[in-house]
Formats: structure tokens, C-alpha cells, sequence
């Protein structure tokens, strides 16, 4: 241990402090103080300097204590809460509660758009106030840290996200006293945290509408899949096959076979859009087609009426479906079709010519008059009719669109194979998703 006072030292000091209050000013104006004495001054203003020292350290600690805790609180409500509302009222309780703050609003920034959420005790003009704001943070690629003037002059801050931003205008304390530096970084530290919940609340309700909707894709990929057929006709003269997938999840592409006792009827179609509108929309048509066609034996042109009007019921004129319908007789050679703006079937003869099956009229969905007249071929053995949507003919290869055309092409080099063309062109597919829906449907003349 350090010996601050020799024996002679420690005599002169007893000697001094002995003496009355008069001896030692007399003795403190006519002579210099012993070094001792000196010496012990020296001491007490260090220990003053010290102690203030620790006095600033202990408000700083608790400064920071109020942080964490103010942190915790906010943090703990973001995970047990998800109002914005009750995220705001805690900002406002900790910055009045933590800072004894008596006036405050807190103000939200999206876009352009600024609205007050929260004021106590400060009188201002809301135009002037929100022209202010605008003013402050306007082209700040920083926080803002500032005074505003309204009824008095009040402490700014602003800070921000991509998002969003959020705000304080606070007042003095209780006592009077203006908000120092370290109050103003304890606001500061709060704001950052509220904009960071903020953010996570938005993920998080982000990821509960997505998996609201995967459930919702799920349950409509299963009645989607409920609608296609799972049977394929089975007739002696005849061959039918068909595949269908889909850009989303569900899609507008519909395909059926539907035998009425010696006859079927084999249909595809493409509605407008994709997703669970189209999906929808397919659905409701695929279940009014199979209702028209079992409760009435009429012509394919007055089918065709029948299902635009009910179409048009559904939609109203928002959506619209290209649609061809067959019709085939058991031990006929005889064909009947219907093209209600779809693109063109395709006739495959057995000597290799191909024949487009265009006629009818345009698309359904859109128009309550519809005037055309289908057509008639005759089938022999070996011949091959390929169905397909656009999701087909647009189908992209080194980023070129085959286009009709590049169907007829796949045809003829497979031989109307509609899973070698299914093959050939998947093979082209991007990884993540195709471009659009994509349904081929063959029928094969077989004897």
C-alpha cells in the first residue's frame, strides 16, 4: 500500500488542524499551504471528478438497462400480438413511461402518404404539420434527427425503411427539462426495433397467406384432377389418349370424353387467364358441358349456343373459352366437329397429309349471338386427330415460339405419337415453370 504522509508530514497536518478557524485563514492568507495540505485538495477533487465520473456511467447504464428492456418488451408483444395498433400504443408508452415525455405524436410514412397514429397534449394544424414532415424528410438517405416548431418547439426523429417509416415529435420532460443526446439515441434505438418488428410481422403475415393459399391450391389441384377424366373410352375402332399440366399449380385448360350410348363426344378447351380464376372457371364449364350434353340430343352448333350462354352467366364477359367438341358414332366412320375460336385440330391421314379442323365460329364468353357452322370428315384406319391448347403451339424452343406450324412438324417427324411430341418438347422445358398450360388429346382411327 502506497504511504501518501511521512511522521513530519502527519505533525504539520495535526499541528494545522488543531488550530481555531481565525489561526487558519490568518495562516492561509500570509503563508502558502504546506504540501501536505496540498496534497489532501489534491485528493478530494479527484475524488469529486471520480464520482461524478460514476454518476454519468450509472445513467448511462441505465439508460441502457431502460433499452434492453424496452427491446424486450417490444419484442416479446411482436411475437404474441400482431396489431400495428397495439405495436404503437407500446412505442408511445416506453418513450413517455422511459423519458418522462408528457407530449407526443408518432407519425407513419408509406409512399407518399403520412398519417398521424398517435398524439397526447401537442396542438397542431394537420396540413401544416404533414407539409412540415414532408418537408424534414424529404431526398434524407439518413435518420433525421431535428427540431420542429408547432405550439412549441419539440424534439424530431425519423427513421425508415424501404417499406416504411416511422416518427417522433416529442416534447420535454415532466420537470421541465429539454431531451439530451442520450434521449434522443434511446428513441432512436426503440424506432429501429419497431421498424425491424414491423418488417417481420409483414414476413410473417406474408408466409400465413401464402400457405393459405398453398391449402387453397391443394384442395383445388384435387378437384381439378377430379374433373379430367380418369377413364379413357374403350372403344374396338379406337384409340384415345391425353396428358394435361399446368403453368400454376391449377390452370385453364379442360379436356373430356362423355359417351351417350352409341356416341361420344370428345371436347377440349382453354379458358382466358390462369391460376384459380381460370381453374374456376373450368371447372363451372366442364360441369355445365357434361349437363348440356347428357340432358339434350340436338346439333353441335346448338350445343355450342348452349354453352356460350351459360358461359356468359358465369363470366360476364370477363373471361372467354376456345372450345372444339367431337362427336363420334360406334362403328362409324363419320366425324363431327365444332371450333369455337380454339386453335385448329389436326388431321393426321394415314398417307402422311395433314388437314386442319378450323370450322365453326369464334370464341365463347365474350358475345350472346353465336352464328357458324361446324364441319364433317370421315376417319380410316390409321388416321390420327391431335387436339392441343396454345400452351402447345407456343411452346418455346431456343426462344422461338413453334407456332402451329412447328406442331404439324412434331406430328409428321413422330407420327402423330402425341407422347414422343410430349417427349421432345418437355425436353425444351424451363426448370421452374412452364410458360402456359399444356394439354394434348390423340384419337387414333385403329380399324
Amino acid at each position: 500500500m502506497e504511504i501518501l504522509f511521512d511522521e513530519k508530514e502527519l505533525k504539520k497536518i495535526e499541528n494545522i488542524l488543531s488550530l481555531s478557524s481565525e489561526k487558519i485563514e490568518e495562516y492561509l492568507y500570509y503563508k502558502s499551504l504546506p504540501e501536505p495540505i496540498l496534497k489532501i485538495m489534491e485528493l478530494v477533487r479527484n475524488c469529486r471528478e471520480l464520482n461524478n465520473r460514476l454518476i454519468k456511467l450509472e445513467k448511462k447504464l441505465l439508460l441502457k438497462e431502460l433499452e434492453i428492456d424496452s427491446i424486450f418488451e417490444l419484442t416479446s408483444m411482436s411475437f404474441s400480438n400482431f396489431k400495428v395498433s397495439n405495436i404503437i400504443n407500446l412505442l408511445r408508452n416506453i418513450i413517455m413511461g422511459q423519458l418522462g415525455v408528457s407530449k407526443i405524436i408518432i407519425f407513419k410514412v408509406e409512399g407518399d402518404s403520412v398519417n398521424i397514429l398517435e398524439n397526447k397534449g401537442i396542438r397542431y394544424d394537420k396540413e401544416k404539420l404533414i407539409g412540415e414532415i414532408i418537408s424534414k424528410i424529404s431526398g434524407n438517405v439518413n435518420p433525421v434527427k431535428d427540431k420542429i416548431k408547432l405550439d412549441k418547439i419539440y424534439t424530431f426523429y425519423y427513421s425508415f425503411t424501404k417499406k416504411r417509416g416511422i416518427g417522433i415529435i416529442a416534447g420535454n420532460k415532466i420537470n421541465g427539462e429539454e431531451l439530451k443526446e442520450r434521449d434522443t439515441e434511446f428513441i432512436e434505438t426503440v424506432v429501429t426495433q419497431i421498424l425491424i418488428i414491423l418488417e417481420n410481422i409483414d414476413l410473417y403475415r406474408d408466409f400465413l397467406e401464402k400457405e393459405r393459399l398453398e391449402k387453397e391450391f391443394q384442395i383445388a389441384r384435387k378437384i381439378q384432377k377430379r374433373m379430367l377424366p380418369e377413364d379413357k373410352p374403350e372403344w374396338d375402332d379406337l384409340l384415345i389418349n391425353a396428358t394435361s399440366l399446368s403453368s400454376y399449380e391449377v390452370g385453364g385448360d379442360l379436356y373430356d370424353f362423355i359417351e351417350i350410348g352409341d356416341e361420344l363426344y370428345i371436347t377440349i378447351g382453354d379458358v382466358s387467364g390462369k391460376g384459380l380464376s381460370a381453374a374456376f372457371i373450368m371447372a363451372s364449364s366442364q360441369a355445365s358441358i357434361r349437363a348440356i350434353l347428357l340432358n339434350s340430343k340436338t346439333s353441335l352448333e346448338e350445343i355450342i349456343k348452349r354453352i356460350n350462354t351459360v358461359l356468359l352467366s358465369i363470366t360476364k364477359n370477363e373471361m372467354y373459352m376456345s372450345f372444339i367438341i367431337l362427336k363420334l358414332k360406334k362403328g362409324k366412320d363419320r366425324l363431327e366437329y365444332y371450333n369455337a375460336g380454339h386453335l385448329p385440330g389436326i388431321l393426321y391421314r394415314n398417307n402422311g397429309k395433314i388437314e386442319e379442323l378450323h370450322k365453326g365460329s369464334y370464341i365463347l364468353g365474350l358475345f350472346e349471338h353465336i352464328d357458324g357452322t361446324g364441319g364433317i370428315i370421315n376417319m380410316e384406319k390409321g388416321d390420327k386427330i391431335i387436339l392441343f391448347t396454345d400452351g402447345v403451339s407456343e411452346f418455346e424452343i431456343n426462344g422461338k415460339e413453334i407456332g402451329i406450324e412447328g406442331v404439324k412438324t412434331l406430328i409428321k417427324k413422330h407420327n402423330g405419337d402425341m407422347e414422343k411430341i410430349k417427349k421432345e418438347l418437355l425436353s425444351f422445358a424451363p426448370v421452374k415453370r412452364l410458360k402456359d398450360d399444356f394439354t394434348l388429346v390423340e384419337i387414333v382411327k385403329s380399324d
